[in-house]
């Protein structure tokens, strides 16, 4: 919870010691709406007519009820956290006045429910500029209900209420369309330009209560984090200026990317930098296009969720990263307005609402963009069977390595197993494995590793390397990348320049190097120097495939 938000302490004792009537139950005049809580838990909020102390009743399924308390002062905004739940399991809770009646919703509901995500994967819906109280809004709002398998969280990206942001249009703009979905499942937000307006974002800000380990000095739950089953969250506000987002944030976002070993790195916030519609064309999206897209590329983002432009759009692999905008979820729809070598798919004015789902899971990662009539507008898959924290075959340049080293049919079996990326004395370049000998010893590193490719189209391959200093890069034998290392290269050649290894660079090869079957990646690291110089080789693979649908 930010600073707008109430310190809570919570307290569970047996409901025996209570009895509770359903009958002329009082009225809750916002949610329950759940939010993000800490690992295996949830956040549970509402608002009451009056104030008082936050009080309600839960239980697992087949389970006894127990009873919540939240502590400090009489509020009309409470929120009690859940700990210490099971994993894919149903949970029931009501929300208890202080004489023992239970609270009901606008919809004269007293009992509600939701479910805590399955093990090994996660669904999630996302989509922006939504807030009108329009019949788009509900329709997508109802779609996403009767997603199944159920969504785990719902993630937007901004603009929630339209025109300003007002305290007073969060009900019918925010509560009263997502009713059903906020009682079930937690909320994420990235803030939007509209969300700023009334009382720069007071109104947001007291509504969401979101993650707090974003960058220092800034307001809270503007900039944050949080990791789900593979998939790392980077939710950042484009509202910020240039020279605020190089100074704080773009330090706080490498820190973070770096201490996580997440297969997936999705970014999400409200202005797309490359987008089509009506904003496309503005300054301020010129300033996030300059701003964000290099630091993304460098740590290795896969995915960036946005909005601002009221439609949906996918881009190529833009250094790597693919760049969604989903603002088509309820305000009136924009049209394209000029033609951009980055765009690959365009569904906006003319067309319906839409929102986006992804599935994450092992090694894959799946989006969807279905419109209102249920019509798939576009598909695109992200397959990463190589990720950095994968195991390779790691073999130390002390002498030269078999010739046929970086073939398909050499056996490495004989090669020591390391996780990468590998190094030596890399100081802020974070490592998998330790190289503690290179350091006068050797000047070169080889490794390789395999992954089955199964039959289907792949768009794009996309290679990403960290290196320091240099390195070559084959895939079934053959090249396809090199870095500062000259032609004709022995064990013993050094780097031709030095190179920090804090960053991704990005290769895009030739889908023709693919084989239907096994597949192999090897990769040779050379150093600058034989002595006191740092080292770092390690790399990731991506293959993307899409399939635009035919919506009209």
């Amino acid at each position: 919870m930010g600073s707008m938000h109430r310190v809570l302490i919570i307290i569970a004792f047996s409901s025996l010691l209570f009895s509770f009537s359903s009958g002329n139950a009082s009225r809750l005049t916002r949610g329950p709406y759940l939010q993000p809580g800490p690992e295996g838990g949830v956040t549970i909020a509402w608002y009451t007519e009056s104030p008082t102390v936050g009080r309600l009743q839960w239980r697992a399924e087949g389970g006894e009820w127990e009873d919540a308390f939240e502590s400090g002062t009489p509020s009309v905004r409470h929120e009690v956290t859940l700990t210490d739940l099971r994993e894919g399991h149903p949970y029931a809770y009501r929300i208890v006045e202080e004489s023992g009646a239970l609270l009901a919703n606008l919809s004269a509901e007293s009992q509600f429910a939701f479910q805590t995500p399955r093990a090994g994967v996660l669904r999630f819906a996302a989509f922006g500029d939504s807030g009108t109280n329009s019949t788009p809004q509900r329709a997508i709002a109802d779609a996403i209900r009767r997603e199944n398998p159920p969504v785990d969280l719902v993630l937007l990206t901004g603009d929630v209420v339209y025109p300003s942001g007002a305290d007073s249009d969060y009900d019918a703009k925010f509560f009263a369309p997502y009713s059903a979905l906020l009682s079930r499942v937690p909320f994420y937000s990235a803030i939007g330009n509209h969300d700023y307006e009334t009382e720069s974002g007071a109104p947001y800000l007291r509504v969401f209560s979101l993650p707090v380990n974003g960058p220092p000095a800034l307001t809270p739950e503007t900039v944050y984090s949080f990791e789900r089953d593979g998939a790392l969250f980077l939710i950042h506000d484009t509202n910020l200026s240039q020279d605020l987002v190089r100074a704080r944030v773009a330090p706080w976002h490498l820190s973070t990317v770096k201490a996580s070993r997440a297969r997936f790195r999705i970014a999400a916030f409200h202005h797309s930098p490359y987008s089509s519609g009506l904003n496309s064309v503005t300054s301020h999206v010129a300033r996030i296009r300059e701003t964000y897209p290099p630091l993304f590329a460098q740590s290795g983002v896969d995915l960036v969720l946005g909005g601002h432009d009221h439609a949906y759009e996918r881009s190529r692999p833009m250094d790597g990263v693919l760049y969604v905008t989903t603002g088509a979820g309820g305000a009136s729809m924009y049209s394209r307005i000029g033609a951009n070598d980055y765009s690959e798919h365009f569904y906006g004015e003319g067309g319906r609402h839409s929102y986006t789902t992804v599935d994450v899971s092992d090694k894959g990662l799946t989006l969807r963009q279905t419109d209102t009539a249920g019509c798939i507008v576009d598909r695109v898959g992200l397959y990463k069977p190589i990720g950095e924290g994968d195991v390779w075959r790691v073999f130390r340049g002390t002498s030269a390595p078999p010739s046929d080293w970086n073939q398909q049919t050499f056996q490495d079996r004989a090669w020591e197993p390391l996780a990468v990326p590998v190094g030596a004395a890399a100081g802020d370049e974070d490592l998998a494995s330790t190289l503690a000998d290179m350091d006068g010893s050797y000047l070169s590193v080889y490794a390789r590793t395999s992954f089955a490719l199964g039959v289907g189209k792949v768009n794009y391959a996309i290679l990403r390397v960290r290196y320091d200093d240099g390195f070559v890069a084959y895939l079934n034998g053959k090249e396809v990348a090199r870095r500062n290392v000259p032609e004709r290269q022995t064990y013993q050649t050094t780097a031709t320049a030095k190179h920090a290894g804090t960053a991704f660079e990005t290769f895009r090869i030739p889908v023709t190097e693919l084989q239907v079957g096994t597949n192999v990646l090897a990769l040779e690291g050379h150093n600058a120097a034989l002595r006191g110089s740092d080292f770092v080789l390690g790399a990731e693979l991506t293959l993307i495939a899409a399939e635009p649908g035919r919506c009209r």
